[in-house]
């Protein structure tokens, strides 16, 4: 509940900040002219666009962990396994891991895994940091430290230290 009222409260910060700015835009014309509040315009638009490739990263890439060449894995046996870490009413955190049998010793080897987060996600940013995957048995066991960033109107206000582990059975 607290993560719909965090993106619900995001959503309308921003919407009260867009009538502010027409109405500052509004009043820069009646005094200033049309120059000016064409300038003051294409000023926001700059602000709201310059954002650093940090955050851009964060919120259109996802970061992934390379654990072994993928030509040491049978092509055939390649497949996903994926988990879902938390959920909330408006998100979703989940895990997806690449793995295969290796060619010579056809022992399970984990190539490849990623960390996301899904569904309305307005006012957070999830940062995996660290991403660790083993095996034991017929399991792959997973560790992931990652930091869950609050943001309003894009500052970050608070960062929420997450860590997940647990353990999928393979066929």
């Amino acid at each position: 509940m607290l993560y719909l009222f965090w993106a619900l409260l995001n959503l309308a910060l921003f919407l009260i900040f867009v009538s502010i700015c027409f109405r500052a835009a509004k009043l820069i014309q009646a005094n200033l002219g049309f120059l000016a509040s064409v300038v003051f315009i294409f000023g926001l638009l700059s602000l709201a666009s310059d954002s650093n490739n940090e955050t851009n990263a964060n919120s259109s890439t996802v970061k992934k962990w390379n654990f072994a060449n993928k030509q040491a894995v049978e092509t055939l046996t390649s497949k996903y396994a994926h988990i879902t870490l938390d959920q909330t009413w408006t998100t979703t955190t989940s895990l997806a891991i690449q793995f295969g049998r290796e060619k010579i010793t056809k022992k399970l080897l984990p190539t490849e895994a990623y960390s996301s987060l899904t569904g309305f996600v307005g006012g957070y940013v999830w940062e995996p940091e660290a991403l660790l995957v083993g095996i034991k048995a017929e399991q792959l066991t997973y560790l992931i430290d990652g930091t869950l960033e609050w943001k309003v109107l894009g500052m970050t206000v608070y960062n929420q230290h997450k860590r997940y582990s647990g353990s999928i059975t393979v066929q």
